[in-house]
């Protein structure tokens, strides 16, 4: 029976709108739903930035389709859609041996994994897959891999909810609401019956009747556990690669006993930062790209500080492997004295000068942690940021306020409310100014999203004196103080710096990342697309991810990044553009190379603006410090009264 139910053409519902364009092209008499072809076109067209200005024609241009060719898309039949997929996709047929080869589950199982019910055979298979990668890693000399196994999958098991849950979430909160009105729940009480709606999950004719019904749900699903795997295994295979690196480095190792997952954004196949814990005490930071930007940013600062940098700044251990890396990890703490407060923002400047020399953007406050009397940054991989073609940035692209770490007023959509995230700013208790998503009467059959206003919880940017907060604006002295100390010994030292065997050469080669618009416009487009009303056809979800063609309004330079940006939100990534100092083109994070997006080499801005460092220039970097200052209240927070609200 359930194989029959694998046969169904509904799956073929999953495919993409850049995946049936590439396929033959649909027949006119195919087209058999005009009236579904016609609603979708209008919605389309109604949305941003089609009803804004941006033309509808030069979209359909992008995809090499006439409106006629479209309308057939649009109102295409399933059988039709299939027929033009002569072989099953491999996602599908991954799907369906998993379900085929399940029983259903038993009622204490289904309670254990509650939601998760309906993707519990994708997780075993996934699992046993997880078991024979292990199996096959390098062992030491000894025979000995630098982790338990049995120990490590628990571990990396325990990061996969994280990663199904967003999806499935309210496709099942729709799905168990709608059982409830029908009377298939039982139990006396909410809890129970949200339990008993775990327990019908675990019947397999449910969950795969459930996946037919939402079929871009079922290949998303597909496609996590896929990344799970192939992540997991990906890490622990440098762990054992790099063990012998790692004791060098950083010091003894010994075993893997604990992880954090996915501290930080997806990328490239599910990718993430991971923080690893060993049974030494030492706790490192896995990035799964190269760390060189890193490495010579570290030798940089010993350069500065050789140089006569005061106060002196700490570096970083680091070790590059390649296409990965190791970072120590830095453990937030409070200053003791007002000295140590005051040496904190003059390094703090100092980094700032240095960051607007080396056109260093995205410096927000997740990237800053306060380490005593030091300032650490944590993530430098958008040094050597430019524009894109024909791109404007109103004041701000080539000052220090493009660093993103002084304070200032950020709106999002069309909210006249502000918020601070940057380096300086993060503070805890400002809220949001949209509404975020929440759940409410998790765990019982009540269980619903709701929008409302959120509190950020602030991060571990900004230092505290014995334990109790300090205000910014008493310090913008002692800032601008180590701008200037820093900018005078870069102008000073200028020469040694631009040497082609100098510090800054060095950088020439080191992948470096491409903000093509910010990562949390492309999370509010993933969370959106989690919605039953998007995966239940791939083409409604890839209207909503057209929202992304309103940057090509302003800047037509951006078109040829859109068809990576939505290949990659497809797949649940958050998109990622790399480039290279020396370079004007780019990678996506799926690997598509992209020419000539630049209209210059990020090295040659930083060349020409570190010739220009002179008393004019300073004069200008050091009035719009004292202009950020100026918005902040006496609490030392952003203002937010006034004519910006």
């Amino acid at each position: 029976m359930q194989a029959e139910r694998f046969e169904s053409a509904a799956w073929s519902r999953a495919a993409t709108l850049a995946e049936r364009v590439a396929a033959s092209r649909p027949a006119a008499a195919a087209s058999s739903n005009g009236d579904r072809a016609d609603q979708r076109l209008r919605e389309w067209r109604a949305q941003p930035p089609f009803a804004s200005g941006f033309s509808f024609d030069a979209r359909l241009a992008a995809l090499g389709l006439s409106e006629d060719e479209f309308l057939r898309l649009l109102g295409e039949p399933d059988e039709a859609l299939r027929a033009r997929f002569p072989e099953a996709p491999k996602w599908l047929l991954e799907l369906a041996s998993a379900y085929e080869s399940s029983t259903d589950l038993e009622p204490e199982a289904a309670e254990l994994y509650e939601l998760l019910a309906v993707a519990e055979p994708l997780i075993l298979a996934a699992r046993e897959r997880l078991r024979a990668g292990i199996d096959g890693l390098p062992r030491d000399a000894a025979g000995v891999l630098p982790f338990d196994p049995d120990a490590v999958e628990r571990l990396l098991l325990a990061m996969l909810p994280d990663r199904l849950l967003p999806l499935l979430g309210r496709t099942l909160v729709l799905e168990m609401h709608i059982a409830r009105l029908q009377g298939l729940l039982a139990g006396e009480t909410p809890e129970d019956r949200f339990r008993g709606f775990a327990h019908y999950l675990g019947r397999r004719d449910v969950a795969v009747a459930l996946l037919e019904e939402y079929p871009v749900l079922a290949r998303q699903l597909v496609q996590t556990v896929n990344d799970w795997v192939t992540f997991s295994l990906e890490f622990l295979g440098h762990l054992c690669a790099d063990a012998a690196q790692l004791r060098a480095t950083f010091g003894a190792a010994e075993a893997l006993v604990a992880i954090k997952g996915d501290a930080g954004d997806r990328h490239r196949g599910g990718r993430a930062v991971l923080v690893a814990d060993f049974a030494s005490g030492l706790r490192l930071v896995y990035k799964p790209k190269s760390q060189a930007v890193e490495v010579h940013f570290q030798e940089l600062l010993d350069w500065l500080n050789a140089k006569g940098a005061e106060p002196a700044f700490r570096t970083l251990n680091v070790l590059d492997c390649g296409d990965h890396g190791w970072v120590e990890f830095i453990q937030a703490s409070g200053c003791e004295s007002p000295g140590e407060v005051r040496r904190f923002y003059e390094r703090q400047g100092g980094y700032l000068a240095l960051l607007y020399v080396l056109a260093a953007t995205d410096i927000h406050f997740e990237n800053l942690i306060a380490a005593g009397e030091h300032p650490m940054l944590v993530d430098l991989e958008t040094l050597f940021h430019r524009p894109l073609h024909g791109a404007t940035d109103p004041g701000s692209q080539d000052s220090v306020l493009a660093v993103r770490m002084l304070p200032q007023r950020a709106s999002f959509g069309d909210s006249t409310e502000v918020i601070d995230f940057t380096g300086l700013g993060g503070t805890a208790g400002q809220v949001l100014p949209y509404a975020a998503a929440q759940w409410q009467g998790a765990g019982t059959d009540d269980m619903r999203m709701t929008h409302g206003r959120v509190e950020v919880s602030g991060a571990d940017n900004r230092p505290t004196l014995q334990g109790a907060d300090v205000n910014l604006g008493d310090y913008e002295e002692e800032l601008t103080a180590g701008f200037i100390a820093v900018y005078r010994l870069l102008e000073t030292h200028r020469e040694e710096l631009l040497a082609d065997d100098g510090p800054l050469a060095r950088f020439a080669g080191d992948p470096v990342r491409f903000l093509a618009r910010t990562t949390q416009a492309y999370s509010v487009l993933l969370q959106q697309g989690c919605h039953p009303d998007y995966l239940r056809d791939a083409i409604d979800r890839d209207r909503l991810f057209d929202r992304l063609w309103v940057r090509v309004h302003e800047t037509p330079s951006h078109a040829p990044l859109i068809g990576a940006e939505l290949a990659e939100l497809s797949r649940g990534d958050v998109p990622m553009f790399t480039t290279w100092p020396d370079s004007c083109d780019v990678y996506s994070g799926s690997g598509e190379y992209i020419a000539n997006v630049f209209p210059e080499c990020g090295l040659d801005l930083v060349c020409r603006r570190i010739c220009r460092l002179g008393h004019a220039d300073l004069a200008r970097q050091t009035e719009l410090i004292h202009a950020s200052f100026g918005t902040l209240s006496a609490s030392g927070t952003l203002a937010l009264a006034g004519a910006d609200r």
